[in-house]
């Protein structure tokens, strides 16, 4: 999965790169036609493009260092590193934007000549063109990566886009003088860049604070959990962000009778499915406990259609009917006794019953005798058995709601008879 992430985040690096180089051209020329042509908005704004380059840089570098390889010393990766550059430079591009807005506050009315508004206007239009093509491209490219730090570059353009064009109006007052507006405009851009600055260092401090994702990844992942056959249920589901990756643990509840390598499977399935919907999800500790709920529809084979009197079957594909039998938190709520379709079927009788039982929904089955394919398909579909040491189904039902049945670990013919009443009727 590392290697999943390493590519991400090396193209990441890629489309970091050319914003980057984007933000510095374009705080160069403002720079230089600000200074040529006395703007003082236009100045700011190179100013704040030169702190977009520099986040920009740091971004880079913090993805750089977060896509190296886990170490023995660092196992779980060094993904903080963007959060921690992020941190570092926030505070400088906060102390920017407040020096910014008291020069725009102390500045005096100025006009500029025609012909250098001319070249001011032109930079400021094309600025707020290529902002508006590297917003929609980078945004995108952000969010198909999930690198947050790429798709907060591109939701930064989107600032200057309004930048560019609060410059455009400036240099347009300014050229016919209009008291105030350049100075108004001026502390606008500050506060743009004060407000990038704060924004990136208080999700700086929440990535390191180890914050949960959104809602929505949640949600994504408990689908998932919800979806893979054989968990009966899970809890403590926790989730943290680390730079560009998500780590989290979940505790799973499965079938008491589940072997430690089945019950490992079910692990890795769950581990591969979230990975596979939410990218971002580097590591998931999947913990496993036994689930203590009783089955919640039960199938039990019985010789006559009595309701909770029908006695027993000694077979269970051969059986006359099968009683389902539904329980709910306050014992038993529906029971139902149907003819056994398969009863009288020549061949692969108890294998066409148990595929019928799993459509059927049930969850355990209660009986005396089973073959080995039906055990061994009924249990690959998580269904609990259980020895029928009952007359009916009443009593049956009773033993089984109070834990008084015990578990079938093998089919009763692989048993043996002699071994079946030895350790299976009390």
């Amino acid at each position: 999965m590392f290697e999943e992430t390493e590519k991400r985040l090396s193209e990441g690096i890629v489309w970091t790169k050319y914003w980057a180089l984007s933000a510095f051209t374009m705080s160069l020329v403002k720079g230089v036609v600000g200074v040529f042509s006395g703007s003082l908005a236009m100045v700011v704004d190179a100013f704040h493009g030169l702190s977009d380059f520099i986040v920009a840089a740091v971004c880079w570098i913090g993805l750089w260092i977060a896509r190296r390889k886990p170490t023995e010393r660092f196992p779980y990766g060094y993904y903080r590193a963007e959060s921690i550059a992020s941190l570092l430079v926030s505070g400088a591009i906060v102390y920017a934007g407040v020096e910014f807005i008291w020069e725009g506050l102390a500045s005096t009315e100025r006009s500029l000549e025609l012909g250098a508004g001319v070249y001011a206007l032109a930079v400021a239009a094309a600025s707020s063109l290529v902002s508006f093509v590297l917003w929609r491209v980078v945004s995108r490219k952000g969010s198909e990566l999930e690198v947050y730090s790429v798709k907060t570059l591109g939701d930064e353009s989107l600032v200057d886009v309004l930048a560019s064009l609060g410059v455009f109006v400036a240099v347009l007052s300014s050229m016919f003088s209009v008291p105030y507006v350049e100075s108004l405009v001026t502390v606008a851009i500050a506060l743009f860049i004060l407000k990038t600055g704060l924004v990136n260092a208080y999700r700086s401090l929440l990535a390191l604070m180890d914050i949960s994702p959104s809602k929505e990844i949640e949600e994504q992942v408990e689908r998932v959990l919800e979806s893979v056959e054989g968990v009966e249920g899970y809890r403590d589901l926790k989730l943290r962000v680390s730079g560009p990756v998500i780590f989290g643990e979940v505790t799973i509840l499965v079938k008491g009778f589940l072997d430690i390598k089945r019950a490992h499977e079910i692990a890795e399935k769950i581990e591969k499915a979230v990975k596979n919907k939410v990218p971002r999800v580097e590591y998931l500790t999947v913990h496993i406990e036994p689930a203590r709920k009783p089955p919640s529809l039960v199938a039990v084979p019985v010789g006559a259609d009595k309701g909770l009197d029908s006695p027993i079957s000694d077979h269970l594909a051969r059986a006359p009917y099968i009683a389902l039998v539904k329980i709910g938190g306050r014992g038993l709520e529906k029971v139902s006794v149907l003819k056994n379709p398969y009863e009288f079927k020549r061949m692969r009788a108890g294998l066409t019953l148990a595929h019928w039982l799993v459509e059927n929904r049930v969850e355990a089955v209660v009986t005396r005798h089973i073959g080995e394919i039906t055990f061994h398909t009924l249990r690959d579909h998580f269904i609990e058995i259980y020895f029928a040491d009952c007359k009916n189904l009443r009593e049956c039902i009773e033993k089984l709601t109070k834990g008084k049945l015990s578990l079938l670990t093998k089919p009763t013919r692989e048993l043996g008879e002699e071994r079946v009443e030895k350790e299976y009727v009390k």
